[in-house]
């Protein structure tokens, strides 16, 4: 064949050291010699080379791990099928990229991932922990081992990366990771609970040696403790503790204690109870475990057996019989108090069967506990109870309660021993026998609800109290009552203590509506106490009492009403209404009391009455101490306190005058303690100030009309009692008739005119308020005659007929004022005559056992009906014509009306104008036991051998007054005036002293004080002393008393009257005139 032959590669050399040739043939060029030209080349290494990565080739196509081939710029050039498998790339997919573009994970360690790369591009290998990821993003854990490949020459060709997939292996080393970190917590756990332990606990090995034990089980045993340390033999430290005196009971008896204490070891027997040195008990628990070791218990059971101890105590002091029953072999152990319940010995029924105490229970109640125990044992119920009576080995039954329990079970279920007690309770039924009386005649209805028993039970008055019997209501469910209970009070006690009322406390009281068989609804008052609950705390056991209190719901429904309704009244009060605690703070107020302090409810609440924001001073501005405040005060004095004034300022400043009452609450139990009434007076304050004002300027013009009167009184009586006092002296001295005719006008006249000033005083009196009546016995006919004829001459000259007709009741004696009935008979008969020009004058009294009634009708000139309107005013007469007409003040119907007024009477007037007047009083004057003493005639001379000192600065008065004096049998010394008075007194020299008044100098009033102190000087008795005055004001009359005058006369006056008054201070009057 013309040309190069291909190279071929022979094998040369025996096995093991062979050599390959690479032969190259080859024709000789033009001109050169025929044949061929042969070169040889020993191409071994490559051979061998070639072989290597032909046999690296087949592995890295059948290895599991991940083989990634990259050039000299890191792209990938070659991936195996596992590469394929495990990422889903295939390799026309990934050549030419960079490998961590197709599996570096973005969660990979970047720092890992930089190390890496930093080594391949320095040439050098490089290995680690990558996070990779999948073509479907799917995250695996890889090693990474990264190689450069090199030519013969050394130079870098790419690199060669291998990556073993480890994501199952770090999973696998994790969880071994976390087990053995839980077996490290849990045996850590475990050292501490053995630790927390409350008992001793220790851990031996299948050869006995001390594994684990806690801190505790060293101090059960403080003098061989320095044995216990792990890998200690069991016999070892039992030896130790044998001698060590830490046990009682191995003191003495060292050996055999070991040698029992070693034997329970081994069987893994119960180590029994143990007595310490130190007077505690040990009970020492062991059991075997599965490997052959031994797991024990110290168990301290001091309390437990000191508890033994007192429970033996309190069943012997308590008197409670106790037994356990072995069911298997029928076998009731019993104590003492058991035997003696029923009249036995214990050594006569001790260890007697059950049968016995089936023998001697009542049959009546055998069957039901019978059947309570089989709900016991079938575990419907943890616990029997029942109360049953037991014949007495007397023959009388006792009641017996009997509690137990199931006290070890056997391990398919059945009870093996059953332990509990008996109660003598024959005197608690007796006591509940008499309960039950009491409850009966409290009319109190008793219920027990006992799902053990049979649901609820009831006695006759709770039935009673719904309209039912007993039998009606029977059987009655556990919650029968609640059915028929009102619907929103059962939703009450639902809702309060659930839907079954588990939640009831120990002792609950409760008000509920039940129906009635009737309809209505009752209101019950149902109290009661859980007697007994079940392992979850719900009761089980109930009892009390109902009591129908709808008598006591319509009252306090009725309470409440009135309560509202005085809520409402204290809220729409016009007085501001307070309520104040023990500390002063104010806890209530009405809207006034608000508006009163000017503050809102919230403002108002809890604040104290003593605040200084309120700046309280008294009514004037002044300050005011705290002891005079309503609310101290009324606590202080534990009384009622009116009126207490002071002024308070509102938040903006305005200053409010306040009237508080204050009432102390004395009742226990109450928040409030003190009840303020408060009126806001600040108008009236304002008010009562102007209206003294106007009272002063009241009474001073009252105080001026006063000494206007005084004075005009005076300066009339003076000169009228000259007039009327010398007509009197004279009338004895003239005997002509035509002379007494004109003395008699003289007199009538002064009269006239001492009538008006008396009508004037006496309106001003009345006014006053300073008019007092008299209550003395008077006959009111023998008044209506003197007024007949005191009138009969004036009605005579006017042709006119006068009759007074006296009713035989008007002769029965009153009481009265006879002097001011007489004044309104005076008035109403004079006007009467006054008033009347043709016809008369007839007067009427009427008595018997009511008021007296007068009547006067006259047939004068009447009156329309408006002046009748204004009959009664002061001044008033029907008109002015009637004034110029007829005369007059015009006060004396007013002050009729006025006197009656003061007795309690009645005035009426009827008139018609032309045809006359018809007055009628009626006077509720009382009817008198005896009768008026009768008047006693003045003698000739009462004052036979008087001596008198008088003094007056009027001549008239003096001529007049010893005129009448020396007729009357007295020597007078007179004197004009005061002074002259005291001059002319000497001790002994007179028997009488009679003063004016209103003298120049020294007045009348002087004059006595000078008289008196005189007298107190000499050492005599004062001499009676009579003002003699025109000063008739009875303010002026109280005055002369007050200084020492023992009468008053006034001017002008009568010498009859004048002499009785002098009799009466002399003590020379007969007795009807003292």
């Amino acid at each position: 064949m013309p040309g190069r032959a291909p190279p071929q590669r022979h094998r040369l050399g025996a096995p093991g050291a062979e050599r390959w040739v690479e032969v190259t043939a080859a024709p000789r060029g033009p001109g050169a010699a025929p044949g061929h030209v042969v070169a040889l080349r020993d191409v071994t290494a490559a051979a061998r080379a070639t072989h290597e990565v032909e046999q690296l080739s087949q592995i890295a196509r059948r290895t599991g791990d991940l083989v990634v081939i990259t050039d000299t710029d890191h792209r990938i050039d070659w991936v195996n099928p596992a590469f394929e498998a495990r990422t889903g790339w295939r390799l026309e997919d990934v050549r030419g990229h960079l490998p961590e573009s197709i599996l570096q994970s973005p969660e990979a360690d970047a720092a890992e991932v930089a190390r890496i790369r930093g080594a391949l591009l320095e040439g050098a290998s490089a290995s680690g922990l990558l996070l990779c990821r999948t073509r479907t993003d799917d995250a695996f854990w890889a090693e990474i081992d990264a190689y450069p490949l090199r030519d013969s020459d050394g130079r870098t060709t790419g690199h060669v990366t291998l990556a073993t997939d480890v994501t199952a292996r770090r999973a696998q080393e994790a969880k071994l990771e976390r087990l053995a970190q839980e077996a490290t917590r849990a045996r850590e756990r475990l050292e501490m609970a053995v630790e927390a332990l409350p008992d001793a606990f220790a851990f031996f090995d299948a050869e006995d040696r001390l594994v684990l034990c806690n801190e505790r089980y060293r101090t059960f045993h403080p003098r061989s403790g320095y044995m216990i340390s792990p890998g200690v033999q069991f016999a070892d430290f039992a030896r130790a503790v044998a001698h060590s005196g830490d046990v009682a009971d191995a003191v003495g008896r060292e050996e055999a204690w070991l040698a029992e204490r070693l034997a329970s070891h081994r069987e893994g027997r119960p180590g029994g109870e143990h007595r310490m040195a130190d007077g505690s008990w040990l009970r020492v628990i062991e059991r075997v475990t599965a490997d052959g070791g031994r797991v024990g218990m110290r168990v301290d059971i001091t309390e437990l057996k000191e508890a033994e101890r007192r429970l033996a105590d309190i069943i012997h002091g308590a008197q409670v019989g106790t037994w356990e029953w072995h069911l298997a072999s029928g076998e009731n152990r019993i104590n003492a108090r058991w035997a003696e319940i029923v009249g036995y010995c214990p050594d006569e029924i001790d260890r007697s069967g059950i049968d016995l105490w089936r023998a001697l229970v009542h049959p009546d109640d055998l069957a039901r506990a019978e059947a309570r125990l089989a709900r016991v044992f079938a575990r419907e119920i943890d616990q029997f109870e029942y109360e049953l009576r037991m014949r007495h080995r007397d023959g009388h039954w006792v009641w017996v309660l009997s509690r137990g329990r199931v006290a070890r079970w056997s391990p398919d279920g059945k009870p093996e021993v059953m332990a509990g007690v008996h109660m003598d309770i024959t005197a608690l039924k007796r006591a509940e026998e008499r309960l039950e009386a009491i409850l009966h005649a409290a009319e109190a209805g008793t219920w027990e609800t006992d799902p053990a028993r049979g649901g609820m039970r009831i006695n006759d008055r709770w039935a009673e109290m719904l309209g039912y019997t007993v039998d009606e209501l029977a059987p009655l469910p556990e919650h029968g009552f609640r059915t028929l209970m009102h619907p929103d009070d059962r939703a009450r006690l639902e809702a309060e203590f659930g839907m079954d009322l588990e939640g009831r406390p120990d002792r609950f009281s409760v008000e509920v509506r039940v129906r009635h068989k009737a309809g209505a609804w009752v209101w019950l008052l149902a109290r009661g106490r859980v007697l007994a609950r079940d392992a979850n705390g719900r009761p089980v056991r109930t009892a009390g009492i109902h009591l129908d209190i709808t008598e006591r719901k319509r009252l306090e429904q009725q309470l409440v009403a009135e309560r509202d309704y005085m809520s409402r009244l204290m809220e729409t009060n016009v007085s501001g209404i307070t309520a104040l605690d023990g500390d002063g703070r104010i806890i209530y107020a009405n809207r006034e009391a608000e508006a009163i302090l000017g503050l809102s409810a919230a403002a108002v609440d809890r604040r104290s009455y003593a605040d200084p924001r309120w700046q309280i001073t008294a009514p004037d501005g002044g300050p005011l101490a705290d002891a005079e405040l309503p609310f101290t005060r009324a606590m202080t004095e534990g009384r009622v306190v009116r009126d207490v004034r002071f002024a308070i300022a509102w938040p903006d400043g305005t200053r409010r005058q306040l009237s508080v009452n204050a009432a102390p609450l004395l009742a226990e139990g109450l928040q409030a303690r003190v009840v303020c009434a408060i009126t806001d007076i600040t108008e009236q304050v304002a008010t009562e100030a102007a209206l003294r004002s106007a009272a002063e300027r009241a009474e001073a013009a009252s105080e001026a009309k006063s000494r206007f009167l005084a004075n005009m009184s005076h300066e009339i009586r003076t000169p009228l009692n000259g007039v009327l006092g010398m007509a009197q002296v004279l009338e004895e001295e003239l005997s002509e008739p035509r002379h007494r005719r004109m003395l008699e006008v003289i007199r009538e006249s002064g009269e006239m005119l001492l009538g008006v000033l008396n009508d004037v005083l006496d309106m001003s009196k009345i006014e006053a308020g300073k008019v007092t009546l008299e209550q003395v016995a008077f006959v009111p006919a023998d008044l209506a005659r003197r007024i007949e004829a005191m009138h009969a001459l004036r009605a005579a000259e006017k042709h006119l007929s006068l009759e007074v007709v006296a009713a035989p009741g008007a002769e029965r004696a009153r009481l009265g004022d006879p002097g001011r009935v007489e004044q309104m008979l005076h008035n109403l008969v004079g006007n009467a005559v006054k008033f009347t020009e043709a016809g008369g004058v007839r007067v009427t009294l009427e008595g018997g056992c009511g008021p007296l009634r007068v009547v006067v009708h006259d047939t004068g000139i009447g009156m329309t009906d408006d002046q009748l309107a204004r009959i009664f005013e002061d001044f008033e007469q029907a008109d002015g014509t009637v004034t110029r007409r007829f005369g007059g003040t015009g006060l004396g119907m007013s002050i009729v009306r006025r006197l009656v007024a003061l007795m309690g009477g009645q005035i009426t007037v009827d008139s018609i104008p032309g045809a006359g007047t018809q007055v009628r009083v009626a006077l509720p004057l009382p009817l008198a036991e005896g009768g008026p003493r009768d008047a006693v005639p003045v003698p000739a001379q009462p004052l036979e051998g008087l001596r008198a000192l008088a003094a007056d600065d009027n001549a008239t008065n003096r001529l007049i007054l010893q005129a009448m004096l020396s007729a009357l049998g007295g020597a007078v010394t007179m004197v004009p005036d005061g002074q002259a008075a005291v001059e002319a007194w000497a001790p002994g020299r007179f028997d009488l002293i009679l003063l004016d008044i209103s003298m120049p100098g020294l007045d009348g009033l002087g004059a006595l004080a000078a008289i008196r102190l005189r007298e107190a000087e000499a050492g005599v008795p004062p001499a009676p002393a009579v003002a003699i005055t025109a000063n008739a004001m009875a303010h002026q009359v109280a005055q002369y008393m007050g200084a020492g005058f023992a009468a008053h006369v006034g001017k002008p006056f009568r010498r009859e009257d004048l002499a009785r008054t002098l009799l009466r201070v002399l003590d020379r009057a007969p007795p009807a005139q003292r």
